[in-house]
């Protein structure tokens, strides 16, 4: 059948949309010429934001409209919930206009377990894409790290659909990408475990040097610091190091979402960013703190965003 003549919703022409994306990102990660290669960050950026907005279109198509669009999708769920009839209709003219892709991750991060696990990998592709297409900009040292980044979200997205993996990527391709997220599971965990042996050495060096009563000042002192200004929210926890108070960074964004039926509430997307210890000097990325025993559920609500 020829493909103007199928019928298909929103989300499965996005699902197919990543799925094209992902498939020649994998295509041209490795290709000789430097402009395919970039071309490989373009699209694995693109079946990032694909399959984010999928996701969100799976939910309701109408949490894909931005701006004015978006405002007046929203005042339709709301008259609908509340039945009234007295309201008038959209304007026949809206924009089309689509929410930006790093706004679809945070969505679909709320809406999809597997897919917030992987957050972090999804910006990253989404950043080499901007780089790519922007300015023809390309960090030949990362680039396979961010295609498997991205085939690590896109099949946590095919997850989330309960679809099968070898489908979305053929079945030798997917046996490809399970051994190269397995590579990337062990070097993180590696990377993890270095940073924390440093930084209890660093630690043992501090405390061999200082009387008792002289460390606990200066622990004291350290641990005053105020946290990195570069975030939006932070909060304390027991450094897995040094077992003194280190600061989990976290970028949040503020969004609306009915919790209960005529009950809506300002609710915050939370992404993890680092842990940052002032007195052993550890400090891990998102994803290494996934291989610590550090506990980041939120000990409170997070403060807004920044406008």
């Amino acid at each position: 059948m020829p493909w103007e003549d199928q019928e298909e919703s929103t989300t499965e022409r996005l699902y197919l949309a990543a799925q094209h994306h992902a498939r020649r990102a994998r295509e041209l990660v490795e290709a000789r010429d430097r402009f395919d290669r970039i071309d490989a960050a373009y699209h694995a950026g693109g079946a990032v934001e694909m399959m984010a907005k999928a996701l969100v279109s799976h939910l309701d198509e109408r949490l894909l409209a931005d701006q004015e669009a978006g405002k007046h999708h929203f005042l339709d769920v709301l008259v609908a919930h509340y039945g009234r009839e007295d309201v008038g209709s959209s304007p026949p003219k809206l924009s089309t206009r689509a929410i930006p892709a790093r706004m679809a991750v945070d969505l679909a991060a709320r809406l999809s377990p597997e897919c917030r696990r992987e957050q972090l990998k999804a910006r990253a592709a989404l950043e080499a894409r901007n780089r790519s297409s922007h300015m023809a900009e390309l960090d030949e040292g990362s680039l396979a790290e961010i295609v498997t980044g991205m085939a690590a979200y896109v099949g946590a997205g095919v997850q989330a659909f309960h679809r099968a993996q070898p489908d979305f990527w053929g079945s030798v391709e997917w046996d490809n990408i399970r051994h190269e997220l397995d590579v990337l599971i062990r070097e993180g965990r590696a990377s993890a475990q270095n940073k924390l042996a440093a930084a209890k050495s660093a630690y043992s060096n501090l405390i061999s040097v200082l009387a008792p009563e002289k460390l606990s000042e200066f622990v004291i002192q350290l641990e005053s610091r105020p946290a990195p200004a570069m975030v939006d929210d932070e909060w304390r926890v027991t450094c897995p190091a040094c077992g003194h108070q280190a600061w989990l960074l976290w970028n949040v964004n503020d969004e609306p979402m009915q919790v209960a039926p005529d009950v809506w509430e300002s609710v915050d997307t939370l992404s993890l960013v680092a842990l940052s210890c002032p007195v052993c000097g550890l400090h891990l990325n998102g994803d290494e703190v996934d291989y610590t025993d550090v506990d980041t559920s939120p000990p409170r609500e997070a403060k807004p965003s920044s406008p």
